[in-house]
């Protein structure tokens, strides 16, 4: 965490789980009024994760408590809910930039009273009513506020402030958080929020991850190793491919978490369709441009470049001197042996034994390809977290092994392998 900007503190992806989690377990589980829990406005920048970490905490609060966890998707979900709401915890997920006020606070209807006397009141429309019944618990997330207009944005008020919709009440076990773009950083077309509407919230800044939090995510989901290697590679060599915002002036299509998601998904079709054979072939740098722009496309292929024609990554895991041998060969190229030693550390992690004999030996394989020991740093830097649940393994499997690795870190690195 750490204090930057007017739109409070800036928090990483693990950072803004825990804050979510503590205060919807306030609401769902103990059922803590809006005074006592206040909303939450999560700013960022596109395709950084704010909706995924929202539905983290949902399915997390879901298995707690035993709920079944339910997305909201019209009369189909209130049909469902209604028999038994407080099995049931339902995320409303509501683009407000896409409402109109009349979605919000309903529409006006006329009733009847007993005298013949005629009134106006509102009916609340259906996620309203879905989140009112009684037991029911919840989540209500509402996205792109500040593209929404400042009708819509007022009409949300005693939502986010009162958990009212009109004349109903939402469920005391119903939390609020809504997100957006900062205006004029992430986004040209947001506005700023209405003074009265900011002040309903508190406020935090999701930061765009580092490589080595998003690689940890990326082995969990399946994302392309090749678009794993890539983005280890370039973390080794200090730069962050997955934010590339400054892209979004000049390009419909820029690096972003999402993006990269994406780009992964381009790769898998292609190859399912028997193409993209190699990292530099035409259909894949066309597939990553489609995804994340042409500026890091180029960036892709200059990397690949570095890689066309060197042994596979494992085979140099277990290679040391024909890793020196390649390493020096590419020495006045640039990034590239930060490039090469990144993407066979990263590969190396299947095998928990290679990484480690990898890790002993690579002070002597950067001094031998005439590199400094920055190289080594730089590999152990982006590699450590990630290793650590695969080296619990090696702990049991070659205790011998792990204690060497785990003294030479502690000797050379300050590092501690399992916490």
């Amino acid at each position: 965490m750490r204090l930057s900007g007017g739109y409070g503190p800036v928090v990483n992806h693990s950072e803004l789980e825990a804050i979510l989690y503590a205060l919807a377990k306030s609401v769902v589980v103990h059922g803590r009024g809006a005074r006592e829990v206040p909303a939450i406005f999560i700013w960022g920048p596109p395709g950084v994760g704010k909706s995924d970490t929202v539905r983290r905490v949902a399915a997390r609060l879901a298995e707690e408590t035993g709920r079944r966890l339910v997305e909201y998707e019209g009369v189909e979900t209130y049909n469902v809910v209604v028999k038994e709401p407080s099995r049931h915890l339902v995320l409303v997920d509501i683009r407000a930039s896409q409402l109109e006020p009349s979605d919000v606070q309903g529409l006006p209807r006329f009733v009847e009273t007993g005298d013949g006397s005629v009134y106006t009141i509102w009916a609340a429309p259906l996620w309203a009513r879905i989140l009112s019944l009684p037991g029911v618990a919840g989540i209500l997330f509402l996205d792109e506020v500040n593209l929404a207009s400042p009708l819509v944005q007022a009409a949300l008020y005693q939502v986010i402030l009162e958990r009212r919709v009109g004349s109903v009440r939402l469920s005391q076990r119903v939390f609020v958080v809504a997100a957006g773009n900062r205006e004029q950083i992430d986004n040209p077309y947001a506005r700023p929020l209405a003074p009265p509407l900011a002040n309903r919230f508190i406020h935090v800044t999701l930061e765009c991850p580092e490589p080595g939090a998003w690689l940890e995510w990326a082995e969990r989901v399946g994302i392309h190793p090749w678009v794993r290697e890539y983005v280890a590679s370039m973390g080794a060599a200090g730069r962050n491919p997955l934010c590339g915002f400054e892209a979004m002036k000049d390009s419909q299509a820029f690096p972003t978490p999402r993006s990269w998601e994406f780009a992964s998904n381009m790769l898998k079709r292609c190859q399912e369709a028997g193409g993209c054979k190699a990292i530099d072939s035409e259909d894949t740098v066309m597939a990553i441009a489609s995804a994340v722009g042409n500026t890091e496309a180029n960036e892709w292929l200059t990397w690949a470049k570095v890689m066309r024609g060197l042994p596979s990554p494992k085979s140099l895991a277990s290679n040391p001197e024909k890793l020196a041998e390649v390493l020096a060969s590419k020495r006045a190229e640039g990034m590239a042996p930060y490039y090469i030693l990144a993407r066979v550390a990263y590969a190396s992690l299947e095998d928990p034994e290679v990484y480690a004999k990898l890790l002993l030996s690579l002070p002597d394989i950067v001094k031998k390809a005439g590199l400094s020991m920055d190289y080594v740093s730089a590999v152990i830097g982006m590699t450590h977290n990630l290793a650590r649940d695969k080296l619990r393994k090696l702990r049991e499997k070659n205790p011998s092994l792990y204690r060497r690795l785990d003294e030479f870190l502690k000797r050379h690195y300050m590092m501690q392998l399992v916490m």
